[in-house]
Order: C-alpha cells, then structure tokens, then sequence
C-alpha cells in the first residue's frame, strides 16, 4: 500500500528546483514533509499549505526557516505585521504585476555576465519590465455588506509578488477550487501533477499544458525513486485488486486522473492532433484502471467522446456500453438535477447514439 508515498514523490517530482509549492490540506501535504524530513526527497522545495497559512506562527516559519539548507520562502510581510494577522477589508479589484524580460523569455534567473574574472553581475537589460500580468483578485470573505481577504490569500499575493519571477511557484492540483488560487487560474500550466505560474495567460485550462515535462511525468515509470529532482511516477498497488482503499484515498486516486484528461484535451483542442488522444488514455487505464478504481460517469463519457476523436470506435462504443449498463436501469425514474450536457439522461441518449441503438435513443 504505497499510495501515500507515491502520491507525494510523484507531486515533489513535478516542479523545479527550488520550487514553491502551494498545497491544500492534510493529505496533500503531511505524506511530503515525511519524504523530505525522513526520506530526504527534494529538500530543495518549499512546500506552502494554504490551510496553516492562516496562522502567523507558520507564516513566520516560512519566511525565516531554512530545513536542509532550502530557501526561505520570499515574503515581504514585515514580522510585527504578520505577528495578529487577520482578514483584511477588500474589495474585489484587478490586480497587476510586471514581467521582467527574463521571465518572459520562459526563464526563472536572469542572465549574469562575469566581470574581472570572478565577479558576477546580472544584466540590467534582463530585468527590464516588458509586460503585466493582469487578473482580477476576488474577495473571499463576505460579511454582510463587507467584504474582505482571508489570510491564506494575503500571504499567497505576498508571495507571488515578492518572488519577482525568480522562484518557480507551482499549486498543486489538489489544492482546492479557484477561490484558493486568487483569481491566477488562466496563468497556471500543467507540469505534471502541478499547476506552474507562468507569464502567458491562456483562455482555457486545458490549453494551459506543458507537454513535454508533462509527458515525461506520465510515461515514465520510475524504477528507483531519485531523492532529487527527476521525471518519471511511481504506480504502485493500483493495479492489484487485493489492496484496499478508503473513501478519502480514492479521492486522491481520482486526482491522478485530470493530468491525463488535460493534456488529451490540449492534444486535441491547441495540437489538433486528436488521433493522439488515445495513447494518453490509454497510459491513464493500464496505471489506473477503471475496473479497481471506478470512475464518475461524466468523466466515462468524455473518455468516449474523446476515443471517438481519436478515431478508436472500439474504446469508444466500449465507453458507451459501461454508461448503458449504469445509467440505462434507472432511466425511467427521473433525475433531479438541472439539465445540462452532463445531465444522465443526455449523456445517455449520446451512449445510445454512439452504440447505433437509435429505437432507445428516441
């Protein structure tokens, strides 16, 4: 049973040296610092958990600490202030932060020229402000007829800020909805099982992937887990029957899932190369098969949808006979919610049309 343990490598492993890590909750997290403090994996990431960065103590840890030599994580909040931090009256606004020149050329470091031999210099030209992220910073408390910040998105704004581009900073993908990402979703891509800030804004989430680093996460089987920085997952125990998970442990194992569901969609929607869908699904079915490890079935349908693009008709009407046998016993008794495209009698009027069973479809 080995869940916990690879679920941690595979998150640590998708980020860059150095890196900051945004992270939610208990079991996005605890499972980490165990691979940093007693395993020594990636020492070098900084891990920054929204929920005890609500509390000063740890706010103050962050900025000041330095476990196995890692950087501090950069935070402008001056001590006194951060000592009693609280909510703070605000108000829903666009926010705006410039991009250097290095970082809009895809690099975390400016350039340094080595002057007399030893001294290094950065070039000033390479921190010259070139563009703006913009995005609209939402209020996230409301009492009454105030509204206010909560104190996990003061100190993630202080971070971005102060990092100045000079420190990869990566959510990872469990780390909540977008009210924990302070409004920066369309500036997030996919590198693996984490979301990188990046200074390219993107209309759709899905067009947001770096391929490669992404691919090389996801097909590579790791063989010996690297205690520093390395690409490849670790897999272990989803294919056998015999282990047992709990409610809580399924829900990270279906997180695996959304790095293959994205980077088949970009494949498709950004590479136009639809026929490559397949290959990426069916990577996601041998390492996480649904036949241990069910799966929602709005996520069966567009994985039928998306076999179809591909042109794989057979993955596709095998999709569609998983949603029948589901969803069809229970046609005639009515579903409460609202209609939509992901509503059980649409998506299985779409598994009868794709089986070529017309008279049941109508």
């Amino acid at each position: 049973h080995y869940l916990a343990w690879d679920y941690s490598y595979n998150l640590l492993q998708s980020v860059e040296k150095d890196a900051l890590l945004i992270t939610a909750g208990d079991n996005d997290t605890f499972p980490l610092w165990y691979l940093q403090d007693v395993e020594g994996v990636r020492r070098d990431v900084r891990i920054v958990n929204l929920s005890l960065g609500n509390m000063d103590y740890y706010i103050k840890q962050l900025k000041h600490a330095r476990p196995y030599g890692a950087k501090p994580v950069p935070i402008s909040i001056p001590d006194d202030q951060i000592e009693g931090i609280q909510p703070m009256v605000y108000q829903t606004q666009m926010i705006r932060i410039p991009i250097p020149k290095f970082a809009a050329e895809g690099r975390t470091s400016p350039r340094v020229t080595v002057e007399g031999g030893a001294t290094a210099a950065v070039d000033q030209g390479e921190r010259a402000i070139v563009d703006t992220m913009r995005f609209v910073m939402p209020a996230t408390l409301h009492y009454g007829n105030t509204s206010a910040l909560r104190v996990q998105d003061i100190l993630v704004f202080d971070i971005v800020r102060s990092t100045q581009w000079e420190r990869p900073l990566y959510f990872a993908i469990t780390a909540g909805g977008d009210d924990s990402k302070i409004g920066l979703r369309d500036y997030l891509e996919l590198e693996g099982l984490a979301y990188k800030l990046v200074p390219r804004k993107k209309q759709a989430y899905w067009a947001a992937v770096n391929e490669e680093r992404t691919r090389a996460h996801l097909f590579n089987d790791v063989k010996q887990p690297s205690k520093e920085q390395a690409y490849g997952c670790l897999w272990r125990g989803l294919q056998d029957s015999t282990i047992k998970f709990d409610e809580n442990q399924r829900r990270m194992i279906s997180s695996y899932r959304q790095p293959f569901y994205t980077l088949a969609m970009y494949l498709s929607n950004v590479k136009n190369k639809p026929e490559e869908m397949s290959a990426v699904l069916d990577r996601m079915d041998q390492v996480i098969p649904r036949r241990l490890h069910p799966m929602d079935f709005r996520l069966k349908a567009d994985m039928g949808v998306f076999y179809g693009m591909a042109g794989n008709k057979v993955r596709q009407k095998e999709f569609f006979r998983d949603l029948v046998d589901e969803l069809g016993p229970t046609a005639d008794s009515g579903f409460s919610e609202q209609f939509s495209q992901y509503h059980p009698l649409a998506i299985l009027l779409q598994a009868y049309q794709g089986l070529d069973e017309y008279d049941k479809a109508l």
